[in-house]
């Protein structure tokens, strides 16, 4: 097991401070600071989101890249732009924008040397379920997908949801996708957060997808509330079963701290090497 550092804080960050022209000047300049706070605590893995992801499509695409090949030592993974896309969504306009996104983010994970490549599925909107539609939906829009990027060679995570999402929540209905999309080269991404937000079991969870689960992002939550990244070991997620399970069952990915305040990073860090 490895520990990771998520870049989400730091973009947080950036946004609530201001002081930036475009998305891409806040970009880059977050995922700089990503990587400085995980050299200075010697963390070893970085997930980087690109979201907006206007400089997927943008010229300055090049200078992410540059920045990322900048640190040598640090191992990249990538969590693909999700805010207002779908790859459960019954709009065409908006399945066909989310799977382009996907395919482009795909790329440059593939450019940066980066080789776990995690995406949401999606979210339950206005009347989705009453078509019985939304898991095969998913399966059609993951098997375009991956016949798109097969040959990039990289581990695919779909992750788990929050209650909110309606879809795609708990170890029943995520076994059932991976039993009926009948592929072996698409992985599970587990939140711990979104989870504990589910009440689902995390005991049976692992017996189930265990083989499945190549990424973690350990999230903390508190009970009845909404999905705010809070410093980890504050809450309510049995972070000790959690490493208990992973030990159980042979873990070897990373576990990536996915926080959503900067400030909140040296305590959390300092709770999760307890656990090393």
């Amino acid at each position: 097991m490895e520990l990771g550092l998520g870049s989400i804080a730091f973009i947080y960050d950036s946004i609530n401070n201001g002081g930036f022209h475009n998305s891409i000047e806040l970009l880059l300049h977050s995922i700089e600071r990503t990587f400085d706070f995980a050299e200075k605590y010697d963390i070893r893995v970085c997930e980087l989101i690109l979201d907006p992801p206007e400089i997927l499509i943008h010229e300055e695409r090049q200078k992410f890249i540059k920045l990322c090949k900048s640190y040598p030592s640090i191992k990249k993974q990538f969590h693909a732009p999700y805010a207002y896309l779908s790859l459960c969504a019954h709009n065409p306009w908006i399945l066909d924008a989310t799977i382009e996104c996907y395919i482009n983010s795909a790329e440059i994970c593939k450019e940066i040397g980066a080789q776990v490549y995690t995406i949401h599925p999606g979210n339950a909107k206005f009347l989705h379920h009453s078509y019985n539609g939304l898991k095969n939906r998913l399966i059609d829009s993951v098997n375009v997908l991956l016949g798109k990027i097969k040959d990039l060679d990289l581990i695919t995570c779909l992750e788990n949801m929050p209650q909110m999402a309606g879809f795609f929540l708990n170890h029943k209905e995520i076994g059932k996708f991976f039993t009926e999309i009948n592929r072996n080269d698409v992985y599970f991404a587990w939140d711990t957060g979104h989870t504990y937000f589910c009440n689902d079991h995390i005991d049976l969870l692992w017996e189930k997808l265990h083989a499945r689960i190549k990424n973690i992002h350990l999230v903390e939550h508190f009970e009845n509330a909404l999905d705010i990244h809070p410093i980890l070991g504050k809450g309510k997620v049995d972070f000790n079963k959690i490493f208990e399970l992973a030990n159980q069952y042979g873990y070897k990915g990373a576990l990536v701290m996915e926080l959503h305040k900067v400030e909140d990073l040296p305590e959390s860090l300092e709770f999760v090497r307890n656990f090393f």
